[in-house]
This record gives C-alpha cells, structure tokens and sequence, in this order.
C-alpha cells in the first residue's frame, strides 16, 4: 500500500515579505501582471493583433486564444504552486491546482507547437516556438509521471523546469528592452512577438 509522500524542502527559500519567500514574488508578479495584460487577446480579439500577425492570427483564432487563455490560466495558477504555506496546510489544494496546470501547460504546449509552424521570423522562429512547446509537454508529462510515483522532490524539480518554460512569456517580454539596446535589426524582428 502505497503512503502519501514526505513533503521536504528542495530548495530553502528567501524569506522577506510577511513570510512569504522573496521568490515567490518575483515568480509571481510578473506572472500575474503578463497574465492580465495577455486578457486583451481574449477581451479585445483581433483589435489587439500586431499587424504584421494579425493575418495569421486571424486565419487561427482558435490557436491564439487556446494559447492565450491557457497561458494565462498556467502562469496564474503556476505562480501559487510555488507557496509553501499552500503545499503543506492545503494539499488538496495543491493538487487540485497542479491538475488545473496541467491541463493549462498540455493546451499551452499543444497549441504553442501548432502556432509555431505560421510564427513570424522563419525557420529559427518555428523551432524556438516548437522546441518551447514541446519542451513544455515534456517536462509537464515527467513531473506528472513523478508524483503518481509518489516521488516528491523529483517531481518538485521537473514542475520547475515546466514552469521556467511557461514562465519563458514573461522572461522574453522582460529582455526584450536590453535586446533593443543591443541590436535595433533585431528589435525589428522580435517587436511583433513582444506585443
């Protein structure tokens, strides 16, 4: 018969606001506040494409706000997996929320593998958006597969990587204005995906 897992600290956090790790804020604000500003795809649809892919969105709508919408539920729901007062006095809630980021990061990836194939900017484009997606599913897929083998500390580690690739929206949106700085050309490339 199997046991419910020790839950153990894989990696001690950085303690400041009120209690909660340091971390976690800067996991989370930016999570939250990138997830209100991609509401405006699924608010204001095709008012807020970039022109340049605004056809293609247009030609996809289901692809853009699949993405979109489960984007936006895995970085908000993600970010409050990473509160330990969540994980260890409210399990259940953990875990009902870990099924809702799973769902979210499986949409996410499926959808962001599809969209790949019509991104902006070429081959290099395709296969970063591609690699990203599926990256996504994998690593989701092993942290998943971890935890129904009650094998806790790995299964921290791999939602880790799956929510570092989520997080990656935010992380790109976040250098772009050094990008800019350093190569204007490549400004010209990458403003319609930082929109």
């Amino acid at each position: 018969m199997k046991t419910e897992p020790q839950l153990r600290h894989v990696v001690p956090s950085i303690r400041n606001i009120q209690g909660v790790g340091l971390l976690w804020w800067v996991i989370a604000v930016p999570s939250i506040l990138f997830a209100v500003y991609a509401l405006r795809y699924l608010l204001l649809g095709s008012r807020m494409y970039p022109d340049i892919l605004a056809e293609s969105f247009r030609a996809r709508p289901w692809g853009i706000y699949t993405h979109a919408f489960f984007g936006i539920l895995g970085l908000t729901v993600g970010s409050f997996q990473f509160r330990r007062n969540i994980r260890e006095k409210y399990l259940k809630w953990h875990r009902r929320l870990g099924k809702v980021y799973l769902a979210a990061a499986l949409m996410v990836g499926l959808s962001g593998i599809y969209m790949a194939v019509y991104s902006f900017g070429g081959v290099s484009t395709h296969l970063g958006f591609g690699f990203m997606g599926g990256a996504l599913l994998i690593t989701t897929a092993v942290a998943y597969g971890k935890i129904l083998a009650f094998d806790v500390a790995t299964h921290r580690e791999w939602m880790i990587r799956s929510f570092a690739i989520m997080f990656g929206a935010v992380t790109f949106r976040l250098w772009f204005p050094l990008l800019m700085v350093i190569n204007a050309n490549l400004y010209k490339r990458i403003l319609p995906w930082a929109t």
